[in-house]
């Protein structure tokens, strides 16, 4: 009888230890997707580092080669996430570093070397600074060349009123030499060249001028227009004490009077 008593205690006490070891294993199964959801969790929760980046979209359609002006583009700022995994086609696209770099937060004057469509972003890849090296070359095409006109003192305010990009008709001042000497207005303003492209106006400063002190004295900086190889010629048929005026296109079609206020304000 006591044989009996034991079996059956011994056979209670396997079942009890395999079914603790069944109820322990199902604990531990239960458990480990709960470790792996807080772990998702805890990774979802941590901060995203971003950044702040500048960005310049194309307003309209613009074709390589061209100058950028004000209606062009526009520019953006927009907080992108560093760990992106576009992250370097996006930071490629930051303008901020480029346009530290300018007198004004602006694309204005540079060079474009990419077709674009319009909303599409511009990046520094298909952007040329206009104090790079290889903007004026770049800017030409085969028979065109980039026409230095430098402006004197009393004439600097064609540096304030025209950017590169715009449209300018070239106009030269000089003697009329069918009038006599006295004659107050022997001097004459004739067009010379029409729809030419200002690519670069420079102003004069200490640092670009270094050791040229004597030229500061009668030039304010220069302006530099597209011409042809073929335009070229009517500027060397000029008389040598010729002043050159870059200035804006008028809407209309009317040419300055060489009598009139126009010259007696550029005379100097």
């Amino acid at each position: 009888m006591n044989y009996r008593i034991l079996f059956v205690i011994s056979l209670i006490i396997i079942a009890v230890g395999f079914g603790g070891l069944f109820f322990i294993g199902d604990q531990q199964a239960a458990a480990v997707p709960q470790n792996g959801e807080s772990a998702v969790q805890t990774d979802s929760e941590q901060p995203k580092e971003e950044k702040t980046i500048m960005v310049a979209v194309a307003s309209k359609a613009l074709t390589a080669g061209q100058i950028l002006t004000k209606g062009d583009y526009y520019l953006t700022e927009m907080k992108v996430d560093v760990a992106d995994s576009d992250r370097l086609l996006t930071l490629k696209s930051d303008l901020l570093s480029l346009l530290e770099n300018q007198s004004t937060l602006s694309l204005e004057g540079f060079l474009l070397t990419q077709n674009v469509v319009a909303e599409q972003r511009l990046n520094s890849d298909m952007l040329i600074a206009p104090q790079d090296s290889r903007f004026l070359l770049e800017s030409l095409e085969q028979g065109q060349l980039a026409y230095r006109i430098y402006i004197r003192l009393e004439h600097q305010f064609l540096l304030d009123s025209l950017s590169a990009g715009e449209s300018v008709s070239l106009y030269a001042r000089h003697k009329n030499y069918q009038l006599s000497r006295e004659n107050k207005d022997n001097l004459r303003m004739d067009e010379v060249l029409t729809n030419l492209e200002v690519l670069k106006i420079e102003r004069f400063t200490d640092d670009n001028q270094a050791g040229n002190s004597a030229f500061q004295k009668d030039y304010a900086g220069y302006i530099s227009v597209k011409i042809s190889t073929e335009q070229l010629v009517p500027l060397q048929r000029l008389p040598s004490e010729k002043v050159l005026f870059p200035l804006p296109k008028a809407k209309s079609e009317t040419r300055l009077n060489s009598r009139g206020a126009a010259i007696r304000a550029l005379r100097g």
